[in-house]
This record gives structure tokens, sequence and C-alpha cells, in this order.
């Protein structure tokens, strides 16, 4: 259990959205996005059916925007927060767990490409020998994901279908 003044706490959060990479919105776009999914997913209503789904079933009544929290690193300097994003009863949630379960059950990744938790990850790295002239070496970044321009992932998603 962490206990962090919750002035602090929301000071850490606020740095975090402030940063570079992030927009303030006008207004909450969550309703357009509603209606975006829903007529996606009755529009796809006989695939889903095939896999015995009822399209009802992968909407979600009411949606509310993704949440934003922070989990403080208590092991770095400062304790900076880690951003976690909670997509409960969003507009796509539903949907998103279905198509989970569906590639789960579809694919398998072979067990030598998959990493499990961090006790698998360190059995694996403790059973290769690499050669003297090698090093291996772990980057702490920072803000990955929103660092990233999001014409850059679509450019490089593009290319890559």
């Amino acid at each position: 259990m962490v206990i962090l003044n919750k002035s602090d706490y929301i000071a850490k959060v606020e740095d975090f959205i402030n940063s570079p990479g992030f927009i303030k919105l006008n207004s909450n776009p969550t309703n357009n996005f509603n209606i975006k999914v829903r007529h996606l997913v009755f529009s796809y209503r006989d695939i889903l059916s095939s896999f015995n789904t009822n399209y009802k079933s992968i909407l979600v009544m009411n949606p509310r925007p993704p949440l934003l929290y922070g989990l403080p690193k208590i092991h770095k300097p400062n304790v900076p927060i880690r951003p976690v994003v909670s997509f409960l009863n969003t507009p796509a949630s539903k949907l998103t767990s279905w198509l989970n379960n569906l590639l789960k059950t579809h694919i398998t990744l072979s067990p030598n490409l998959a990493i499990k938790n961090s006790l698998d990850l360190t059995t694996k790295l403790n059973s290769i020998t690499l050669p003297k002239e090698f090093s291996m070496v772990s980057f702490d970044v920072t803000n990955l994901f929103p660092s990233i321009p999001p014409p850059t992932v679509q450019k490089n998603v593009s290319e890559m279908f």
C-alpha cells in the first residue's frame, strides 16, 4: 500500500497530462465514438451471428469515457506516476473483449515467442548464452506511446499492410 498526499497525486497526474503529446479537447467525443461503434457493430451483425454472437451483446449501454489514473512508482526518484487508462464500460470495451477472446481461440502463439510474465522472461533470459562481445541492455522509456506522433504510427501501419 502506498500513501500519497492527495494534492501531490493530483499535481503528478496534471503534470503528466500537461506534458507534450496530449491535446485538450473542446468537447467530450464519447457520444460520437459510441455512435460509430454502434453503427459498425450493427453493420456486421450477420458476421457476428455466424460466431453465435448477438450484436446487442457487444454494445455498451450508457458508456463512459475512459478514466485515467496514476500508480506511483515508489522505486523511482520523486515518485513519478505510471499512467493507467481504464476502459471499463467505454463504447468499444465489450467489442474489444469479444475480439480478444476470438483471437485467443483462433491464434496460438508459439510458446517460444510468448512471454507470460516477468518470471517467464527471467527463465528465458537465463537460458540464453551471449557471445562475449554482446551486451544485454534495458531501456527505461518514459511515456513511450504518448511520445509517438499519431501520423508516424498511421504511416507505419499503412506501410505494413
